[in-house]
């Protein structure tokens, strides 16, 4: 009986043996995906509000043009809608020095070609914007004739913010 009893105690001994070395085969690559966190999200502590008091809102204020308000009645943009230009042209509204609007809209036929030509109404596009008369184009092909860093609204219409 006792030989029968070693034979049982080897034989489960290697059952054990050959069960454990299976177990420890590797497993495929690409399951190793899952994240598990089991830190309770009750021990972190709540984000605490700033001071506020130390920074400057009006850094990243949305309008910070660094022009004072328009005068009263300044209104490019309706004047020159006032104006009609033709096709082919762009307006004008007004600038250091045309900042009230008589009603009467200059008509200039050629390019505008230096700022004595300045005036509330229509000029033609320049010729690098005739074939795409964009606002980037427009603006920088006239800018060195305005007294301002123009504004553009619509690719026909140019503008100070504030004469």
């Amino acid at each position: 009986m006792r030989r029968a009893r070693s034979t049982a105690l080897v034989l489960l001994a290697s059952l054990f043996a050959v069960a454990g070395a299976c177990s420890n085969s590797q497993k495929p690559l690409g399951n190793g995906d899952d994240i598990i966190s089991d830190v309770d999200s009750s021990d972190s502590p709540a984000p605490q509000q700033g001071d506020d008091a130390s920074y400057d809102d009006g850094f990243f204020a949305p309008v910070d043009s660094g022009y004072p308000p328009p005068p009263d009645g300044y209104a490019p943009f309706s004047w020159c809608t006032q104006c009609a230009c033709p096709s082919g042209t762009y307006c004008f509204g007004g600038g250091s020095g045309h900042s009230t609007f008589s009603g009467d809209c200059h008509v200039q036929g050629g390019a505008l070609t230096s700022s004595a030509d300045l005036a509330i109404g229509c000029y033609s596009y320049p010729s690098a914007c005739a074939n795409e008369p964009t606002c980037e184009c427009l603006i920088s092909a006239v800018s060195a004739y305005m007294p301002c860093v123009p504004i553009c609204s619509d690719s026909n219409t140019v503008y100070c913010p504030n004469p």
